[in-house]
């Protein structure tokens, strides 16, 4: 989480910056100073892919009990998107699977257009090879209701007509 949140691009930048930083180390729960080698974050990455079922099977248990304990939560709600860059190299065509290259990501791109006080228009596009992660949001307390993590611009299955 520290590394998208840091927007580091690699996990040795990471690794770099959890050296570096002691506060950083406590709050990922590094207690002994030992930052793991970069080997120990792709085993647990693979253990998190090869656990999918069980982690969302959490996450809508913790969204039906904090709806038990804040009877308000979900009434006002909000949806936002972020692009999850793959750190793992693009598969090529002729290449089989080693567990070296990232199979399911794909590219994104988003654009943001804007007009400027003087009146001209302005566009920036960004583009990744990734995830995109889409979020549904509680608005009062900014605490996530549903979340979709997809190679595609938006998932079919959040798409509404009428809200």
């Amino acid at each position: 989480m520290a590394g998208v949140v840091f927007e580091h691009k690699s996990i040795e930048s990471l690794i770099r910056e959890l050296n570096r930083n002691a506060q950083l180390r406590w709050l990922c729960g590094i207690e002994n100073g030992k930052v793991p080698p970069s080997y120990v974050y792709s085993r647990f990455m693979k253990k998190l892919i090869d656990n999918e079922d069980e982690i969302e099977a959490i996450f809508l248990t913790l969204v039906e009990q904090i709806s038990e304990v804040l009877p308000d939560f979900g009434k006002s709600l909000a949806i936002d998107g972020k692009a999850i860059p793959s750190f793992a190299n693009r598969k090529n065509k002729n290449e089989k699977e080693d567990g070296r290259r990232d199979t399911d990501a794909d590219h994104g791109v988003k654009s943001y257009r804007g007009k400027r006080e003087d009146g001209s228009t302005w566009e920036k596009i960004v583009r990744w090879f990734g995830y995109k992660l889409h979020l549904v949001v509680d608005a009062v307390y900014e605490l996530p209701v549903f979340f979709s993590v997809t190679k595609l611009p938006f998932p079919t299955s959040m798409r509404r007509t009428n809200c």
